[in-house]
């Protein structure tokens, strides 16, 4: 059978270590456990990367003053920031 986090591994990434890990961080609810398995698993991760970005996306972006509530994201954009602009 195999294991939750196996069906959303659309890229096909195979490393029964860090699958190991994933299946204990998952099995308790204390974050205090948890971190030294996520620090385990990140180090994995480092070591035998999933993927390998090819580029980095550097945005410049500029507003007037007057317009407030804007927090930039590299990822979204502004998409999270329309609902909380103003206009002064």
């Amino acid at each position: 059978m195999k294991s939750f986090h196996s069906k959303y591994n659309v890229s096909g990434y195979s490393n029964p270590k860090a699958d190991q890990l994933i299946d204990r961080s998952t099995e308790t609810l204390d974050v205090n456990k948890r971190i030294p398995i996520y620090y385990e698993l990140f180090k994995e991760l480092k070591d035998d990367p999933p993927v390998l970005l090819l580029s980095y996306l550097k945005i410049l972006s500029a507003h007037n003053a007057r317009i407030q509530g804007i927090s930039p994201d590299p990822v979204s954009i502004l998409n999270r920031s329309i609902p909380k602009l103003k206009i002064q």
